[in-house]
């Protein structure tokens, strides 16, 4: 072919990346493109930190294409519209692209553009981003072993030269001949302090944690002051955008294995765990797109509903105002920095779901807006489970006790006292329960509890047991169904919503990643 487009989306490097690797095999000139949807930056789960994040990204990817003689196009606008026009445009006979499920629209939006390029003679064909199995019917092992097979081959090496035409497009083209700014975009300014996005950056943070902070990370993964400090990874942003493969994390650890001591193996093999379970959620959404929308099960549709959400509990645990000063410090560094290790995002989500007793789709809406890592797939997935919706045979219901986790993951409160500084002079562990702080001692370490600080909005154990009173009659008819074999009839469907992947009727109910 003389002229194929490598369409951009959330794929956003050079390194093994097979549509532009095969791309530039197959054609003799490449155009890379991205396009920016004002749609999407529309939507109420984005927000500007994460869309920062994207801008860098692809300021970066343009950087490495110019280096192979390329560069990239941006266009602007809805991409079933303007993807066609420009492949006109430009002549090009075949569209490659990273497949992807993140949101039910962009799966609609590949099937509609699939009809009209396949009625324009023009080729359109998918290539993995991370292994995703799109068709055909689901078997956990099999997919296991798939996904296993699929990290072990060959990386795809950054082409050395890409030859891309200049071109020249027109007014009726929507298109930056720059990357824009968030003001640009029609955005606010972005007021998180956090990571810098792009390739480069990614396979260097890859690199310095493989080399020098692997062996913390069993010990760190649950710490979130210890996560904050760098003691993981910190990749999850970079892996949402795919300015590193999947694969390339799993082969730089596997290259680092043998030679690692024991400490340094076990934080490998938990960090390789991790990444399987990210691609199992990702996963999760080819057959239950549901899961985006609406409840998986429908008898949960009679507790909780979204408009009876308590504003004023709402509020207090959006700005970190609940009076439990672990959860309060979790969400102001989850809205300050966009990052928050996973077991205190757990804890705001049970704190919401089950002690507030709120719809989980107020909490995957907040975070969404404020995660630099946010993933429509796996956030609303885990927000599900963490409310105690998925999983119906297992017999129990997780809620995080905040006091637990201040002394089993911040037992110096070094965590409370970088994120809500008006408990700062309080040692640990007086200032896991402020409530019980005295007049004298509010004197001396200089806070007033209802003036400087909440006390707690609930009572965390009666909350939680007045939950469990409600959601376990559920579970159980849910799970009693399943034994029967009749669990499909209380699953969730919405209009025009459907599965790419159907499911073996003998799947049963998986653990999650803790």
């Amino acid at each position: 072919m003389q002229r194929i487009v490598v369409w951009y989306r959330r794929d956003l490097r050079v390194h093994d990346h097979a549509a532009l690797s095969q791309a530039c095999a197959d054609a003799r000139e490449v155009i890379p493109v991205f396009i920016l949807d004002p749609n999407q930056f529309a939507h109420s789960e984005v927000g500007s930190g994460r869309v920062q994040f994207l801008l860098e990204c692809l300021a970066d990817l343009d950087r490495s294409l110019i280096e192979r003689g390329s560069y990239l196009t941006l266009l602007r606008g809805n991409a079933t519209e303007l993807l066609p026009r420009f492949i006109r445009q430009v002549g090009a006979q075949a569209v490659y692209y990273a497949a992807d499920i993140e949101r039910w629209s962009g799966q609609v939006r590949d099937r509609d553009l699939a009809r009209r390029f396949a009625d324009e003679g023009v080729v359109f064909r998918a290539f993995l981003n991370y292994y995703l199995q799109s068709e055909g019917e689901y078997e956990r092992e099999r997919w296991h072993a798939a996904w296993t097979a699929h990290s072990k081959q060959p990386l795809h090496m950054p082409p050395a030269r890409i030859v891309t035409p200049l071109l020249e497009l027109d007014e009726t083209l929507p298109h930056f001949t720059f990357i824009p700014t968030l003001r640009d975009l029609g955005l606010p300014a972005n007021t998180q302090t956090t990571l810098p996005g792009g390739e480069t950056r990614a396979r260097a943070r890859l690199r310095d944690f493989l080399d020098h902070r692997v062996e913390a990370y069993r010990y760190a993964i649950s710490k979130p002051a210890a996560a904050e400090d760098d003691g993981t990874s910190r990749l999850s942003p970079y892996l949402k955008f795919g300015c590193v493969s999947v694969r390339t994390c799993l082969q730089e650890a596997r290259r680092r294995y043998l030679p690692a001591n024991l400490g340094a193996r076990k934080s490998l093999e938990a960090w390789v765990s991790r990444l399987r379970w990210r691609d199992h959620y990702i996963q999760k959404f080819a057959m239950y797109p549901e899961a985006e929308f609406v409840n998986l099960f429908t008898p949960f549709d009679a507790v909780r509903r979204y408009e009876d959400a308590d504003p004023r509990l709402l509020a207090a645990w959006q700005r970190g105002e609940t009076g439990f000063p672990l959860v309060d410090a979790s969400m102001r560094a989850l809205t300050r920095t966009g990052l928050l290790n996973f077991r205190m995002r757990a804890m705001l989500a049970t704190f919401l779901t089950i002690n507030l007793m709120i719809h989980w789709r107020h909490g995957a809406e907040w975070f969404m807006k404020h995660l630099l890592d946010g993933d429509t797939c796996i956030d609303h997935w885990q927000w599900q489970m963490q409310a105690g919706i998925t999983q119906p045979s297992r017999a129990y219901i997780r809620a995080y006790n905040p006091l637990k986790q201040c002394h089993d993951h911040d037992p110096d409160a070094r965590f409370i006292h970088r994120h809500v500084p008006e408990l700062r002079d309080v040692p640990a562990p007086l200032v896991f329960e402020p409530e019980r702080i005295s007049p004298m001692e509010q004197t001396f370490y200089h806070v007033r509890l209802g003036h400087d600080y909440p006390f707690p909005i609930v009572d965390a154990e009666a909350t939680r047991q007045a939950a469990l009173k409600v959601l376990m009659p559920l579970r159980e008819q849910l799970a009693q169904a399943e034994r029967a074999g009749r669990l499909e009839e209380y699953r969730a469907h919405v209009a025009g919503v459907y599965p790419c992947v159907r499911v073996r009727s003998t799947e049963g109910s998986e653990q999650p990643a803790n």
